[in-house]
Parts: C-alpha cells; structure tokens; sequence
C-alpha cells in the first residue's frame, strides 16, 4: 500500500493506494501537527504495512515553488528522516481546489479526497516506481 498525503498546516489528508490496481481511496483528515503529526503518521504506516509514501508538492502554475512548498518540504525531509520507507513528491496544483469541487457535490472530506487525487496523479505519471533508495521519483 501507498500512503498519499496532502499537507496542511492545519489539516492532513490522507488516502490509500493500491499499488497493484492502481486505485486511491480517501482515508481521513488529521488535525494534529508538528511532531504528534509525525507520530500519527509513523503509527499510521506501521499499522498499514506501507512501502511507499507520495507527498502533494504545492507548486505555481509555471512549476515554481510557493511559501506553501517549502512548507511541504521541509515536512518531507523531516519525515524522510523518520521512516524506513521511501518518500516523495509529485505535483498537486489545484488538486485542493477540485477535491473541494468533487466533495461539494458527492460530500466527503475535502483533505482526504486531495490527497486520493495526489495518488493518482502519481499512479499516472508513469510506472509508478522509484528508481533509487532516497525515493524519488522515476523519470516516466
């Protein structure tokens, strides 16, 4: 399984992927942050028996980074520096926007249904694997 996350400063979301059928699923919304956050999640990934964790990158339309992606960034490193599993980021621009647009019409949590909608932006990017241990992700 394939743990998605959509960092917030406030709210998580966090969704399941399957790595054989290619299919996210909403999960939940974590409201902790900082280190409890962290906590949550290292519980979370145990529990789950996760291989691979994919962290929605907020960048510009023009592919630039914002005040938001450093945030995730400095997230990502600190819980690259936590986990045994590989860790990376792809590109979520305005997944928040059309998770909000889905969740407004079918009801769901917003934060999960984005960060389901980051997974599949990972599983169709390409084969979906990493091509090294630092978990980035391969070239498609």
């Amino acid at each position: 399984m394939i743990l998605g996350i959509d960092y917030g400063g406030k709210r998580t979301g966090l969704a399941l992927g399957d790595t054989v059928t290619k299919i996210a699923t909403p999960m939940d919304t974590l409201t902790s942050t900082g280190e409890d956050l962290i906590g949550e999640l290292l519980d979370l990934i145990e529990m789950e028996d996760i291989t691979k964790v994919i962290v929605g990158l907020p960048l510009n339309e023009n592919g630039e980074e914002t005040m938001q992606s450093k945030k995730v960034e400095e997230f990502v490193k600190d819980l690259k520096s936590r986990v045994e599993v590989p860790v990376a980021t792809v590109d979520e621009y305005l997944t928040t926007k059309a998770a909000a647009g889905v969740t407004r019409i079918s009801g769901g949590d917003t934060d999960a249904v984005a960060a389901a909608m980051i997974l599949d932006e990972y599983f169709s990017s390409g084969d979906g694997e990493f091509d090294n241990e630092e978990g980035e992700e391969a070239e498609a």
